[in-house]
């Protein structure tokens, strides 16, 4: 059963890296019930667009957000997908 509440990450969907987005959002290595993903490099559109289209449907199933993140990069492996993890690893994507 999905928890009751709403989905909440911050996902910038842009292709270039910027280390400083999570800050801005006051997403730390420390967080709780927070997580931020971004690009530890910068990547064409293409990864960016397949990274994508593989995360969303993986979040409602996997769990937390860093194991979808994770499992999107490895199915989107044919592309170079270089995500940046920050926050709370066990963060199930639900604001309750």
């Amino acid at each position: 059963m999905k928890p009751q509440g709403f989905i909440c990450i911050y996902l910038i969907v842009d292709t270039i890296y910027n280390s400083t987005w999570s800050d801005a959002f006051g997403i730390y290595t420390y967080s709780l019930d927070k997580a931020f993903l971004g690009w530890s490099t910068e990547v064409g559109t293409e990864a960016s667009l397949m990274f994508c289209s593989y995360f969303w449907p993986l979040i409602s199933i996997s769990g937390s957000v860093s194991l979808a993140a994770a499992q999107a990069v490895s199915y989107a492996s044919y592309y170079y997908c270089p995500i940046s993890f920050t926050g709370d690893y066990y963060f199930d994507g639900y604001h309750y």
